[in-house]
């Protein structure tokens, strides 16, 4: 029925522009299949195939919007079957868009997999919902179904033309101006810049990160969805894993498939490279960090709260209590460390839930009750009368509450606890010095770190200015040395995929910008050039790790995290990019030769 429709609407398209006369990205404006479909047939069929992956990836949540909140154990069979097939047809289309020289191979198994991930998914969106939840799901599963045939289309107008279909097979979901991002990146660098990018330029709309949040909890359990979790969470942070991990999602065996998700995940998980020491992936913290443009940019926060509607009133709640008692010590003029406590907690509050950093907020929330310890004691009280104390008490409470909330708030503590600080005088001031060095590293370098990455890792800002103790300034600074290595990490990640891609790069790059490469940045954090490959990201690697070197000589333990990220950044800071190949010269003329030509 769905190919019937799509076949239907390919009736009276425009004829096919001709490649030379292909708009760029920045002269677009991309707004519906035909303005979409007209850019396609100007570029190549691997263009096509990572706008339609793409497109189907940002939808592939869907599949949970809307169906019922209990799940019982057939239901949840259903669910897996349906996400089984949607990953399954959008790891093909991945693979052969990143790899063209992989389609071939593929192509035996592709039509068969995107018929069955279709037909398997759409049944089973239909016997998991209701009528309108299942028309979500089983659009969402034909979109990953289509990107797997662009990638096997006939020729590139062929391709154009499915990739345009599959953006719009969810019209309620259709996002133009991610299409229009990604058709920039794809102009700009390449279609690896774009497959490889963060999922959502902008970070995940709510919906989105709501859907992804329910659907996750939803999977069954024990049957190692693991894999797909973390080849999905890839996908919304960008980078890539390399050629042979991605080859392993797209390539499980049919009679595995046969078997169901639960035979198919596990054939993954047992060919996938085990996690090495030095993995460089980004940990839960206050603040992590992706590749946008080419710079280190701070990522946008994915925290999700266990219960919205719940979370939503404990943050009203918090919000009201803090207005109140900031007012209430402004009247007061009560000592300034506690108003500016109050008023960075009051701030942090504001944005909408979506936009909270519970981590930030539990950070002002320890100062709070920094300040509630220091005060509820005699000579406390003296200063400031005990309904006011039990007042921000009440407070603390209420945002304690607030906070716990968040599952990735336990990960962050966890990790915190991992760092195990001394609560040394002395060794916290040389840490808190070396980790502002850090900062300074990432402000001198504009062209590789974007200009809200430096503030953030000054956070907290409670670390030197409310902690009354040092245990107190322990807390607070481990939380600032856990997005320490966050940025290390991705500082290393950039610098070691620029010098390894450097060689494939310049194939890739095209020519307009080939002559520019000098000093230019692809964008998405699949691939860099030039500053990052070159001497800029030389010396800002090793700046880094100068910076984690010194904290991990303030508190560091020998085999711990600061140890483990310097070691790999050394390791990678060794690496040097291939050289570009040197042309042969041309073969001189032997001296008669041209003698005899000039006679005639």
């Amino acid at each position: 029925m769905a190919d019937k429709r799509i076949d239907r609407n390919r009736a009276g398209r425009t004829p096919q522009a001709p490649a030379s006369e292909a708009r760029p990205a920045a002269d677009l404006r991309i707004g519906g299949r035909a303005s979409l479909e007209a850019w396609l047939k100007g570029q190549s069929r691997e263009a096509a195939v990572a706008i339609a992956a793409r497109a189907a990836l940002r939808v592939a949540p869907v599949v949970r919007l809307g169906a019922s909140e209990a799940f019982d154990e057939k239901a949840a069979s259903q669910l897996a079957d349906l996400v089984a097939g949607i990953f399954r047809a959008a790891a093909l289309a991945r693979l052969a868009a990143k790899y063209p020289s992989r389609r071939k191979e593929l192509r035996a198994a592709a039509a068969a997999d995107a018929a069955s991930s279709a037909a398997r998914a759409t049944a089973a969106a239909t016997g998991a919902a209701g009528a309108a939840q299942a028309e979500r799901a089983a659009r969402a599963a034909f979109a990953a179904a289509y990107s797997a045939r662009v990638a096997f289309a006939a020729d590139a107008p062929a391709a154009a033309g499915i990739a345009a279909d599959c953006a719009i097979l969810h019209p309620a979901y259709v996002q133009w101006q991610q299409v229009l991002d990604d058709a920039t990146l794809i102009a700009r660098g390449g279609t690896n810049a774009a497959i490889d990018a963060p999922l959502w330029s902008r970070g995940p709309p709510p919906w989105a990160a709501d859907a992804w949040a329910k659907l996750k909890a939803d999977l069954p359990k024990g049957e190692d969805w693991e894999v797909w979790i973390d080849w999905y969470e890839e996908r919304l942070r960008g980078g890539s894993r390399g050629e042979a991990v991605e080859r392993v999602f797209a390539t499980v065996p049919p009679e595995v498939w046969d078997k169901g998700p639960a035979a198919a995940n596990a054939w993954i998980k047992a060919r996938l490279p085990q996690p090495k020491e030095d993995d460089l992936a980004q940990r839960p913290a206050l603040f992590s960090f992706r590749l946008a443009d080419g710079r280190i940019a701070v990522a946008p926060h994915s925290a999700t709260p266990e219960h919205r509607a719940f979370t939503q009133t404990l943050l009203d709640e918090s919000r009201r209590k803090a207005a109140e008692t900031r007012e209430r010590l402004e009247r007061a003029q009560a000592d300034p460390r506690l108003q500016r406590t109050l008023a960075r907690l009051d701030a942090r509050l504001a944005p909408p839930l979506g936009d909270v950093n519970a981590g930030l907020v539990w950070s002002s929330l320890r100062a709070l009750e920094s300040d509630v310890r220091a005060y509820d004691s005699e000579e406390g009280r003296k200063e400031h009368a005990p309904d006011l104390i039990a007042e921000l008490d009440d407070l603390a409470a209420t945002v304690r509450d607030f906070v716990s909330q968040f599952p990735e708030l336990r990960e962050i503590v966890a990790n915190q606890v991992a760092l195990a600080l001394t609560e040394a005088p002395g060794a916290l001031a040389k840490a808190a010095e070396a980790s502002e060095a850090l900062a300074a590293v990432a402000a001198a370098h504009p062209g590789l770190v974007a200009p809200e990455a430096p503030p953030a890792l000054r956070e907290p800002e409670e670390a030197s200015e409310a902690a009354r103790t040092p245990a107190d300034r322990a807390k607070h600074l481990g939380l600032r040395l856990l997005t320490d290595l966050n940025f290390g990490r991705i500082a290393a990640q950039a610098r070691e995929m620029a010098v390894d891609s450097w060689d494939e790069t310049r194939k890739q790059v095209p020519k307009a910008v080939g002559k520019a490469a000098g000093g230019a940045v692809l964008g998405g954090a699949g691939l860099a050039f030039g500053h990052w490959a070159g001497q800029d990201g030389l010396t800002l690697i090793l700046a880094v790790a100068g910076a984690v070197g010194a904290i991990n000589a303030a508190v560091g333990k020998p085999g711990g995290a600061f140890e483990k990220l310097l070691k790999t950044i050394e390791r990678i800071a060794a690496k040097t990019p291939a050289p570009a190949p040197q042309k042969p010269p041309a073969p001189k003329r032997p001296a008669g030769k041209r003698a005899a030509k000039k006679t005639k």
